[in-house]
């Protein structure tokens, strides 16, 4: 199913730094239940600090760190690659490996082996995303986070009425989740700093009063 909710980036910032995110090798049967490669590069894309290549643009597609021929990714300019493989296990998960190198000085500056369920695999894709932040930045990612907003749409049985909801969704919009429905107006979600709880102002008794999910 697609998102409800739309993100958009329509600019990223000048001098964004090409980075080549190789789509990973699977090991499994029939096709990956997951493009991680989009997911990572999605995610990368929207902190408007990257620019991955497209895949048409990919001169070879390695698993490992000793696969790279780094001078061939220097003639492009690209600064730092991606490589990885899933492996599916007999008990229904995933064994997800993934390295981040350094094109230029040739090293590796990242490497994992990450244990993911089915149903965790985008999580475990923005997990990366953030690992790969932070190694690049030194700053901490937002991919493995939630947001959280307000909808309005219009009853279908009379128009003149509307149905307020609020959601929350991963960081990228996907997985969305209603958490509270109403006829009357929502506004100004806003996460406690534990990210457990979510307060909401609520006009269903015909007054704003402040709400805690």
């Amino acid at each position: 199913s697609h998102a409800v909710l739309t993100i958009e980036i329509t600019q990223g910032s000048e001098g964004a730094q090409a980075i080549a995110v190789i789509p990973f090798e699977w090991a499994g049967k029939g096709t990956p239940p997951t493009s991680l490669k989009n997911i990572i590069a999605a995610d990368l894309q929207r902190s408007g600090q990257f620019s991955p290549l497209p895949n048409k643009d990919l001169i070879s597609r390695p698993h490992d760190g000793t696969e790279v021929n780094y001078q061939t990714w220097r003639a492009l300019n690209v600064g730092y690659i991606v490589v990885g493989k899933i492996k599916a296990l007999i008990d229904g998960s995933f064994q997800v490996q993934f390295q981040l190198l350094d094109v230029f000085k040739g090293h590796q500056l990242a490497g994992y082996s990450i244990r993911s369920l089915n149903s965790g695999l985008r999580r475990t894709a923005h997990h990366i995303s953030d690992i790969i932040y932070k190694t690049i930045t030194g700053e901490e990612g937002a991919f493995n986070t939630h947001i959280s907003y307000i909808t309005v749409s219009k009853n279908k049985k009379n128009k003149n009425k509307k149905r307020y909801q609020l959601a929350i969704a991963d960081a990228d919009g996907y997985n969305e989740k209603i958490i509270y429905s109403s006829p009357q107006p929502l506004m100004s979600p806003a996460w406690s700093p534990d990210g457990t709880r979510l307060a909401y102002v609520s006009f269903l008794n015909g007054r704003p009063e402040i709400y805690v999910q």
